[in-house]
């Protein structure tokens, strides 16, 4: 199961019946631990819950969280309730992690964040696990990056002062920002929770800061929980879950049985205790207040469902929409395990950020380290943090091979990747540009950002110690020369940390040029429409240069038929601009393969590429899921087959060779006949021409042929000018001049309708013949045809219409 990131209605009532997810408590219905810490009949449940108190430390960007207005509602779709079903915390979701015995909760709620959206992109399962060890660790002590941008930001904690950092806790902030650097998030296997308390004394090798990620962090949002609270709820069902935090206080949490199995609940009217992260992965507007204890009931209804990460205990709670301690800000990390970048050029490696107020035109110039021959990067997307504010205009502009580094504007522009945009909340963007750029190896370049409100982040630190004791070590590096702003007609050195400005690009090889070369991507049969075969091809630059160029279609017997390349249709196919090749697939020859290739205008032949439409067909059977196309795919197998042996072509490889059942042998004629309607009224006889029958004309559509006797033996021109001739479908409407023609037959005269899609053989088609204001019509349908032929003597054409018809059944 994966949530569609779209907003969807999602019906049903509010879940509190159906939401039995807490476990057995270990204490009585409304145990109290007193404000003042003294201890009335503690229970086991408070002495474990004891343990876990702390571990957030409140950030100036969880409250005064700049408010959002889009200015369009967008959640009128919004469900009362999500989820509907209380099961997919067992199976989409991991069970509860626990951070006892450390103030760790920050680095589980953030890391519960990172597990949850990409279980929402649908690219890990419930089996993801992720290092909050690692996360914890690398926030208190700083790893200069890869590529050496952050040089001379420092941060190293000194668990020998004071508490350390295992229990001095942490924030959103500092996750969001260790996250955006690339440090992390990693396996729980490659550093365990297991080894915390070791890390105190030995610490963690530097190599597990960067070297085992599993996910970039793309973009983390700050949303006003109180204000924008319909924005949190449509980023839970589109990312999983929203971080929060509270003042936690004991008594606040009650395990109520308002139902059969009862629920842990919390509601607080005054911020009382310590800080605790938690992520919030779910609502019900509906969550009565009665359903909290009597002595302690919310005035309104509504409560957010809550994952804690206290193991077992208090896993899930409902915490009431009133709770007075709950701060402004929703954090919602957004990541991607599979982006194709390999490389963040950074200059800010500090755990905390300020907006700049100096300047609307801000850069960082970075410098491209040298690759062996052939290896380059491109530039793809931008970094931009707005932590402090909402709502900003910006635009990207990109300065490459720059002749002097304290000007970023002294290289060559590259207007095709100027990027423009807006944010919607505070926080951290990554932005993908209009077009990649490429980089050289040891050039140097700039990313140019101009702003329309003074918002752009820059980092900032400061120690942190106990009298002379430093606890804390945080420093930034300053005026280094690679943050620069604009000021008085050029660009200044900034001299108070670097800005929040990373570039992120992927390493490409260059090869050598192909030539004359077609590269199959794949192939498909349409199959509701006419009968195509397409085969997904990408050429070579040659071919593709070359306007003379033909696709040629070499059949079995020997010959070929030709068409300009640049007739057919350019489209992407995995990310891949490919030529979209096409031919008409007459369904008694679908196992006929045919080779496409290209002849160029010096009659050079690129290599060629082979298949049927049969292999296709039975590729999709054994592959696809849809049973829909599956249906229609078989019935298209039988049709072909049976089309085969009518027209006596290649009967040795019957295109339905490898289905099992016998759908055309088990079909009677009485279920046809009864399915059916003899729609054949046809009267259009008049002194000329008298209608005599109709046949079917199997092509990659089907023909309805219709035959008149010639009286007077007129010419073809004669009938056309005496005769105004309309073709009509009950369904379609009035068919142009393309979609029928007026031919003559030997003696006879034939309307042919061309190509029916199978969907419509079921339909009447009203031909009428006017002269002179009067007029003649008939009405004949592909589906009397079939009725006349089942019932006739002729096997092969009972079984072929049989075929035909379940064909145009699994279509429509």
């Amino acid at each position: 199961m994966v949530f569609n990131k779209h907003l969807t209605r999602i019906t049903g009532s509010a879940m509190v019946a159906a939401l039995l997810i807490s476990t057995t408590p270990v204490a009585a219905t409304e145990s109290v631990i007193n404000e003042d810490g003294r201890r009335t009949e503690m229970t086991q449940t408070q002495n474990l819950l004891q343990s876990y108190q702390g571990g957030y430390i409140e950030s100036e960007l969880d409250s005064n969280t700049p408010v959002y207005d889009s200015g369009i509602s967008t959640f009128a779709e919004l469900p009362l309730a999500f989820p509907d079903d209380a099961s997919v915390f067992d199976t989409m979701y991991p069970q509860t992690r626990d951070q006892n015995p450390y103030g760790t909760c920050w680095s589980f709620a953030s890391m519960g964040l990172a597990e949850y959206d990409l279980i929402n992109d649908g690219t890990v399962d419930k089996n993801v696990d992720f290092s909050e060890l690692q996360l914890a660790y690398f926030a208190y002590n700083f790893v200069t990056d890869p590529l050496g941008g952050t040089a001379g930001d420092v941060a190293k904690y000194y668990n020998e002062n004071g508490l350390s950092y295992l229990q001095r806790g942490g924030n959103f902030e500092y996750s969001s920002r260790r996250l955006a650097q690339w440090i992390g998030p990693v396996d729980e296997a490659v550093v365990p929770y297991s080894q915390a308390d070791s890390t105190l004394d030995s610490g963690l090798d530097d190599k597990y800061a960067y070297s085992y990620s599993k996910a970039h962090l793309k973009n983390a949002y700050e949303i006003n929980i109180h204000e924008n609270a319909d924005e949190v709820k449509a980023n839970i069902m589109e990312h999983g879950a929203a971080g929060v935090m509270y003042y936690h206080n004991d008594s606040a949490m009650r395990f109520y049985s308002f139902d059969s199995a009862g629920h842990y609940t919390y509601y607080d009217t005054a911020r009382r205790g310590l800080g605790h992260a938690v992520i919030l992965v779910g609502w019900d507007d509906n969550f009565s207040k009665e359903n909290f204890p009597e002595s302690l009931r919310p005035e309104n209804d509504g409560a957010w469902l809550v994952r804690n990460s206290w193991g077992t205990y208090c896993d899930y709670f409902w915490m009431s929409y009133d709770n007075e301690s709950l701060l402004d800000t929703a954090w919602v990390f957004d990541f991607s395990d599979d982006d194709g970048l390999d490389h963040n050029y950074q200059l800010d490696g500090g755990i905390e950020v300020y907006n700049t107020k100096l300047t609307n035109r801000l850069a960082n110039v970075f410098t491209v380290p040298k690759k062996a021959d052939g290896e380059y990067e491109k530039l793809r997307e931008v970094s931009l943090s707005f932590t402090r504010i909402a709502d900003v205009g910006y635009t990207i502009d990109v300065y490459t091979d720059l002749t002097n580094p304290s000007d970023p504007l002294s290289g060559e522009k590259q207007t095709q990747a100027t990027t423009t945009g807006n944010t919607a909340f505070a926080g951290i963007y990554s932005v993908e540009l209009a077009e990649p750029v490429e980089l050289k190896p040891g050039s140097t370049f700039a990313v140019v950002v101009s702003v329309d409100k003074s918002a752009l982040d820059y980092e900032q630190a400061t120690k942190i110690a106990t009298g002379d004791t430093l606890l804390w070590d945080r420093q930034v590096s300053r005026g280094n020369g690679k943050s620069l702003y604009y000021s008085s007609g050029g660009y200044t050195v900034y001299l108070y940390g670097n800005f929040c400005i990373k570039a992120f690009t992927s390493d490409e090889t260059r090869h050598a040029e192909p030539e004359n070369e077609l590269t199959a991507k794949g192939y498909s049969v349409d199959l509701t429409a006419l009968v195509r075969a397409n085969l997904y091809a990408a050429f070579s630059a040659d071919i593709m240069d070359d306007a003379g160029a033909m696709v040629r279609f070499a059949y079995p017997d020997g010959t070929f038929a030709e068409e300009p390349l640049s007739a057919f249709e350019t489209t992407e196919y995995n990310h891949t601009q490919v030529k979209k090749i096409t031919y008409e697939a007459v369904p008694a020859k679908l196992t006929e393969k045919v080779e496409i290739s290209v002849i160029k205008s010096d009659g050079t032949k690129s290599n060629g590429f082979a298949f049927a439409p049969a292999d296709y067909l039975n590729d999709l059977i054994k592959t696809d899921s849809d049973s829909v196309s599956k249906n229609i795919a078989k019935a298209l197998l039988d049709y072909g087959a049976y089309a085969q042996l009518y027209f006596n072509v290649d009967t040795s490889d019957l295109a339905n060779k490898e289905l099992t059942d016998d759908v055309v042998g088990d079909l009677t004629t009485e279920e046809i006949l009864k399915m059916t309607v003899d729609g054949n009224t046809a009267s259009m006889s008049n002194g000329d021409l008298e209608y005599i029958g109709s046949s079917l004309v199997c092509r990659n559509g089907t023909d309805i042929k219709l035959y008149f006797i010639n009286k007077n033996s007129l010419a073809l021109d004669e009938i056309l000018q005496k005769y105004n001739i309309d073709v009509t479908n009950e369904k379609t409407g009035r068919l142009d001049s393309s979609e029928f023609s007026a031919e003559l037959d030997g003696k006879l005269f034939c309307i042919r309708i061309k190509s029916i899609l199978p969907k419509l053989l079921s339909t009447d088609y009203t031909i009428t013949f006017s002269n002179s204001g009067v007029s003649s019509y008939g009405v004949v349908s592909p589906y009397s045809y079939i009725r006349r032929a089942v019932q006739g003597d002729d096997i092969q054409l009972r079984n072929l219409c049989k075929a035909l018809y379940l064909y145009g059944r699994a279509a429509s």
